[in-house]
């Protein structure tokens, strides 16, 4: 659990980050990474309730589980940079 928890602060540390600079500084820029760090963090906190849950006794499962995540903040990254930034 101990590099999950890790990883874990240093994605929340990076999204307070870009959140502190979208605050300073208002840009379509600040704005994009402020939103996708706080999508990581939601999804990693997904991710970190799965480990806890099911992943110690299942680890085939957890690595199916991070997969299928970040999938899916890939797509959402990808869709709100290249389709449509209207949340």
């Amino acid at each position: 659990m101990y590099p999950t928890c890790v990883a874990f602060a240093w994605v929340s540390l990076n999204a307070w980050f870009w959140s502190t600079v979208f605050h300073t500084r208002d840009t379509a820029v600040t704005e994009k990474l402020d939103y996708f760090c706080a999508s990581a963090v939601v999804l990693h906190s997904v991710y970190l309730c799965g480990v806890r849950t099911l992943g110690l006794q299942r680890p085939a499962l957890i690595s199916i589980l991070r997969a299928f995540l970040l999938l899916i903040l890939a797509a959402h990254i990808s869709y709100l940079t290249l389709v449509r930034f209207d949340y």
